[in-house]
């Protein structure tokens, strides 16, 4: 959100109507940002339930309040939630001008880590809240080329594009002196319960045969103590840094 903040601002009015209720930590936002506004929304304290779909449906309808008060230029819409993609498609209904934009960053619930079958109906529901609205918009952005083989066969071709997001890449000058004897490996981002921590206690494990393994997380989330755990029980040591944003402290650690 931030990189699209940042590249529209340099030539355009921006507004930002985001959640107040931060995901990963499941707490509330209490600080400033210029051009954001921070829509209040219900707390939730499992990433599946009933009352997270509820916070998201009602977050999407009050976007729809926000910004019903006028008519943009352009309406760039991050999803999930796909609720937010119903309540946009009515905006767009009735602001004909404003050239509507859908990005697509993850699938809801395709790529949710669940063992229940996903065909069953409500999850058909949930998916069809997105499907069902998506060719209302004049662009549809995936994150990947994969997200394309999703989206349904009615939209053309034309109106999907891929575009990868990146940040600018920052020379690394500070000299990094690894031992011989040892492999370092890091694990950076989100740990979240989408992560394949079998996989990864598994390369430990291979790593381990040939050389000591020591593992630096940088980052949080909900599976934060099962990677560590299961980091160790491979054979790693594990050096956790905790949550670091800034470029040049993430290079110091």
């Amino acid at each position: 959100m931030d990189l699209l903040y940042n590249y529209f601002k340099k030539n355009c009015n921006v507004k930002v109507y985001t959640s107040d209720y931060r995901h990963f930590e499941k707490v509330y936002r209490t600080d400033d940002k210029q051009d954001f506004k921070f829509i209040h929304a219900i707390s939730y304290n499992k990433n599946m339930s009933v009352s997270r779909l509820y916070s998201h449906m009602k977050f999407s309808k009050d976007v729809l309040k926000e910004i019903d008060k006028e008519e943009y230029d352009l309406l760039w819409v991050l999803v999930p939630p796909n609720s937010l993609v119903q309540q946009m498609a009515k905006y767009k209904k009735k602001n004909r001008g404003t050239k509507l934009v859908f990005d697509l960053i993850d699938l809801w619930p395709e790529t949710m880590p669940i063992s229940i079958s996903k065909s069953l109906l409500p999850f058909k529901l949930w998916e069809n809240m997105r499907n069902n609205h998506l060719d209302v918009a004049d662009a549809i952005v995936t994150e990947c080329d994969l997200y394309k083989e999703r989206i349904p066969a009615n939209i053309k071709d034309e109106k999907i594009r891929t575009i990868y997001l990146a940040r600018e890449v920052k020379p690394y000058n500070q000299k990094i002196d690894l031992a011989e004897d040892e492999i370092s490996l890091c694990y950076l981002g989100s740990i979240n319960n989408i992560i394949d921590i079998p996989s990864i206690a598994g390369l430990i494990r291979r790593l381990s045969n040939y050389r000591k393994v020591q593992l630096h997380i940088v980052g949080d989330g909900e599976n934060r103590e099962n990677l560590i755990e299961n980091a160790k029980n491979a054979g790693a040591t594990v050096i956790y840094h905790g949550k670091i944003y800034e470029e040049e402290k993430k290079q110091e650690s």
